[in-house]
């Protein structure tokens, strides 16, 4: 056998060997860039996760919040004045809150005054039930209950030490506090297994005429309903989130973990942040349940294998084949590795060029966040400097107030665009007429006619509607009340619902642009706006398979409109 021949099983061999490697290497490259993408993708997850549940946190805060001032704000309050503030707090938006309280706090002397007072004020066979062993008392007067059980008023709630420790740092603050997490009085009789640890949150409020504190308006809410809810609202997926109350002495405490179940995942993938709610740290864990990588393809390393071992082996039989042309063999062999190779050089580029976009992306949300917080925090701190006494005159600090809702009224909007066509649709039936009367109960010039049951997603519906509602007011012509009407309009096979007025319109030449994220009309720039609106409006209507429009109405103004499927 001459020499070329006898060198052709060893060249042969020497490739098969040689494509083994490199497969080897290529699938241990791929696994590197899929664990990195593992972590990546949990970390982006992890993100949305603690935004998610601190913007949850601060829609009660706001809302008990707002029930205070509305509380304080009466000069003699009574139980139906407490009914209609409380009427505001909904389920379908607050779905974890349990009840809404009035608390306010009594020595001993003075209980059979202050159950009189209530009496009087018309919380009708209200008894007062001060514990014996104590000499100060906290007494819940006026409550109203979400989740259909009796509002628990006239107990002592003096031993409930977090609740106390709660009501007694917002009297010291002056603001919102969060207590630890406890079973709710109402509670502790339910079955272990429905039994949900639970907090409140606690704002004091004033009369016009005291000096001093005057109680607390108290909201109490559960913790896994609560969690559920902040993660309804993320489009997350393949992770495991758990909610632990951190105190002072380090201890952590489980509240609620989303969605139930053990991970599946290595533990090694477990991220910890914090999140700050009032004056209280919680702590959300967060593990993978599955791959995580989005557009990751379960099969790519061994179907890379497969396809190195089959490259490798057609390479290996060509040289056998044409062992007598060894030359020609030879230049084969160096075309198919360098392909290998190749394709090695451009799996690591494609993996820097991640390293690169993933750095870009972290300095743009830092620059974002720091142009945004900055601001926020600066005009608080003023804030704060312009309520101390001998500050200048109020309408300053108002302003600045006002400007720092709007910023926070721009991240809102920011978040909701976010999400808003990403978000896990919950279509349920939902009476139309119900929801616009209850969006109609806070502006006084809303006409409602007959409208129909939808099938629909309530949250988001109500969004749509309270939107162009609220434009229909803001936009109203100066000088004049505005006129809204609410309307369904027969539409074939789908339901059109309008929302009409008479206010100063959107020009003919805008019209086909007022559902652009940002674009603010040019007759409207005077009004107060983050230009995301009616596109948010847009994302959700589409998302149920609808259409959203805007026409002129007749006699002046704008009627918007939108379908949705199966009327």
């Amino acid at each position: 056998m001459p020499r070329s021949q006898r060198s052709v099983p060893a060249l042969a061999a020497g490739v098969a060997a040689l494509g083994i490697l490199a497969t080897v290497s290529l699938g241990g490259a791929l696994e590197g860039l899929a664990e990195r993408n593992q972590r990546q993708a949990l970390d982006r997850r992890v993100d949305l996760v603690r935004t998610g549940v601190a913007a949850e946190a601060a829609r009660y805060v706001d809302a008990i919040t707002d029930i205070a001032a509305a509380v304080g704000a009466q000069t003699d309050l009574t139980a139906d004045d407490f009914a209609r503030i409380s009427a505001a707090v909904s389920t379908d938006r607050l779905p974890a809150v349990t009840a809404v309280a009035v608390l306010v706090a009594a020595g001993t002397a003075e209980v059979p005054a202050a159950q009189d007072y209530w009496r009087a004020h018309g919380a009708t066979g209200l008894t007062l039930r001060p514990d014996p062993s104590e000499t100060e008392h906290v007494f819940s007067v006026l409550a109203r209950d979400y989740d259909g059980r009796p509002p628990m008023v006239g107990p002592d709630l003096a031993k409930r030490t977090e609740l106390v420790d709660a009501l007694r740092h917002s009297a010291n603050t002056n603001a919102a506090a969060v207590s630890r997490t406890y079973v709710l009085a109402r509670d502790e009789n339910m079955p272990p297994d429905r039994r949900q640890l639970s907090f409140v949150v606690a704002v004091p409020f004033y009369r016009p005429t005291a000096d001093r504190i005057s109680g607390w308006a108290v909201m109490g809410l559960r913790g896994g309903t609560f969690l559920d809810a902040a993660m309804r609202g993320g489009a997350l997926s393949m992770i495991e989130v758990e909610l632990l109350d951190s105190s002072a002495e380090g201890l952590r405490t489980p509240v609620a973990r989303w969605p139930s179940g053990e991970p599946e995942a290595d533990a090694d993938l477990t991220r910890t942040v914090a999140v700050g709610v009032a004056q209280r740290t919680w702590q959300l864990t967060v593990k993978p349940t599955g791959k995580l990588a989005e557009g990751e393809a379960p099969y790519l390393v061994p179907a890379s294998a497969l396809a190195g071992t089959l490259i490798t082996a057609l390479v290996v039989g060509l040289i056998l084949i044409l062992g007598l042309s060894r030359g020609h063999a030879l230049a084969r062999v160096a075309a198919a590795t360098a392909a290998l190779q190749a394709d090695i050089a451009r799996r690591e580029e494609t993996e820097r060029q991640l390293r690169r976009t993933e750095t870009e992306l972290r300095a743009f949300l830092a620059m974002t966040g720091h142009d945004l917080k900055s601001p926020l925090a600066s005009v608080a701190g003023h804030v704060e400097l312009l309520r101390t006494p001998g500050a200048p005159d109020p309408a300053d600090w108002l302003a600045v107030e006002r400007g720092l809702g709007r910023m926070n009224r721009l991240v809102d909007d920011l978040l909701t665009y976010a999400v808003a066509d990403a978000a896990p649709l919950e279509p349920r039936p939902v009476d139309l007429g119900a929801m616009a009367a209850e969006i109609a109960a806070e502006h006084a010039t809303v006409r409602i006619g007959p409208l129909p049951t939808v099938m629909a997603d309530p949250r988001m519906l109500r969004h749509v509607l309270e939107n162009l509602v609220g434009n229909a007011v803001k936009y109203s012509c100066p000088g004049h009340a505005p006129d809204v009407e609410i309307v369904s309009v027969p539409a074939g096979a789908r339901t059109r619902i309008e929302v009409a007025d008479h206010g100063i319109g959107v020009p003919d030449t805008e019209r086909a642009r007022v559902f652009e994220a940002f674009h603010r009309s040019a007759n409207g720039t005077d009004r107060p706006g983050t230009g995301l609106g009616l596109a948010i409006c847009q994302r959700i209507v589409e998302r149920h398979g609808g259409e959203i429009g805007v026409d002129a109405n007749d006699g002046g103004g704008s009627r918007f409109w939108f379908t949705l499927p199966g009327g």
